[in-house]
């Protein structure tokens, strides 16, 4: 197969360990047991990444994403033969490089140690600066720990800091929930992910659903919020992420159907091939015994036609992004005539438009963009 050699790869790293699973987390997170087999686990994640050579070597990687689990109970030290290694393979100088940091799982001084290893983006999970909703979620750490972290990355010379932040929390109030936002305001960082606590399948929520408001007061704290976000100059590009100045490429990515290659237990990665055209999604093995025990790949298939549609619609139209008629055919394969035709009932119900080369949604598709994506899953 050849790979698509004009376009950029993200990379997207898994750490999987946490002090503690927090009740509505999903994620491929294992709480810490014992010693973290760390310098075995890097190990591996380099025999995956050089794994990969052949990809890596014709392409460029434009952005890198260290997530988990808890990726700030690595230092800095110890990811920086990963980082490294990577660094060997063709890149972006000036690529994005992204670690997830828990406030309460962190030695403050290494946010100096990952900015001396070219580390250049942090996003710290705060969630809340309310100590009771951090509580209400399970989080190890308090919002004044939250305040400690956003300061100390700042001082050590990170200019690029997204904060997360949720609503719609249990037993949360319209003022909680605007303080959250307020308090985030006064820092005036780079980029915010603020987003509705959803109970997902399999969690500790699921099995024992938490008391959280109503739909009238989750609708207020919406509106409120993106009025009072839209007075201090952010601009939501995305359903849930909003910034000041400078997008997430690594994220913008993802939404826009790019390709990605992921290394560590659990890790994804869509990877688009040409003569023939296909797009190849592979997942590695989930738990680390597993990954660091057997061949890494769990599944490797390709994305059938009728599916490619939906996979990109279901990032895409998370955003208002116009999509042009050109990068539809080379991220699915798909011509113009198949993208209107599936469409079409969203076109009728004013959920999505076109112009002269592209389409995007509507402001009513952008708030409605599941009902798209449920018109696309029934055709699929």
């Amino acid at each position: 197969m050849t790979y698509n050699n004009n376009k950029p790869l993200s990379l997207y790293i898994h750490l999987p360990w946490c002090v503690k699973k927090c009740p509505y987390c999903d994620f491929n997170a294992h709480p810490v047991k014992g010693e973290i087999p760390k310098e075995n686990y890097i190990n591996h994640l380099i025999e995956d990444l050089n794994s990969h050579s052949e990809l890596l070597h014709n392409r460029y990687i434009q952005s890198i994403f260290i997530g988990g689990g808890t990726p700030s109970l690595f230092t800095a030290q110890e990811l920086s033969p990963l980082l490294s290694a990577i660094r060997a393979f063709p890149h972006d100088p000036d690529m994005e490089v992204t670690i997830e940091v828990n406030p309460g799982v962190i030695d403050l001084k290494q946010f100096s140690g990952y900015y001396a290893i070219g580390i250049n983006r942090i996003s710290i999970g705060g969630q809340s600066f309310c100590d009771d909703m951090l509580s209400n979620l399970g989080r190890v750490h308090s919002g004044i720990m939250t305040h400690w972290a956003i300061r100390e990355a700042k001082s050590c010379g990170f200019e690029r800091i997204n904060l997360d932040i949720m609503y719609a929390l249990p037993h949360q109030t319209l003022d909680q929930a605007l303080y959250d936002l307020e308090t985030f305001l006064s820092y005036e960082l780079e980029h915010l992910s603020w987003y509705q606590l959803n109970i997902e399948p399999n969690t500790l929520f699921a099995a024992k659903q938490p008391i959280l408001p109503k739909e009238h007061l989750i609708t207020t704290i919406e509106e409120l919020g993106t009025e009072l976000l839209h007075t201090h100059s952010y601009q939501q590009y995305e359903i849930s992420a909003w910034t000041k100045n400078k997008r997430s490429t690594h994220n913008t990515n993802y939404w826009h159907f790019g390709d990605y290659l992921g290394i560590g237990c659990g890790a994804h990665s869509k990877i688009t091939h040409t003569h023939p055209f296909n797009i190849q999604r592979l997942i590695k093995h989930k738990h680390p015994k597993a990954y660091m025990t057997d061949t890494k790949i769990q599944l490797d298939q390709f994305v059938p036609e009728s599916e490619r549609l939906l996979e990109l619609a279901i990032g895409y139209f998370r955003t208002r992004d116009k999509l042009s008629f050109t990068d539809f055919k080379e991220k699915t394969g798909l011509n113009e005539h198949y993208l209107k035709s599936a469409l079409n009932q969203a076109f009728e119900l004013k959920l999505v438009e076109y112009g002269d080369d592209y389409i995007q949604t509507t402001k009513k598709g952008w708030l409605n963009f599941n009902d798209i994506c449920l018109s696309l899953s029934e055709q699929s």
